[in-house]
């Protein structure tokens, strides 16, 4: 599945899962994303254990997975959770 991304929604979910998602030890957890701001202020980053997003400063992002579903599921949480 091709993916049009968009930093917007993704840092859009990236608030949501902040203001409504459970604290734990490594961020906060909503729907299967645990997400969490970097000490330096600028990187944030989001992950359900098989996908990682990172978004550095100047919106650039990066993706580390392995398979294409797992991507495909991933991208389809955060989009309906930066609507």
């Amino acid at each position: 599945m091709e993916h049009r991304f968009s930093v917007v929604t993704a840092l859009k979910a990236f608030n949501v899962i902040t203001q409504h998602g459970e604290k734990s030890a490594e961020g906060y957890v909503l729907d299967g994303i645990t997400a969490r701001a970097e000490y330096d202020g600028y990187t944030v980053s989001m992950t359900d254990g098989r996908v990682t997003l990172y978004i550095y400063f100047h919106n650039k992002h990066k993706f580390d997975f392995e398979r294409s579903d797992d991507l495909d599921r991933f991208m389809a949480t955060l989009e309906r959770l930066g609507e």
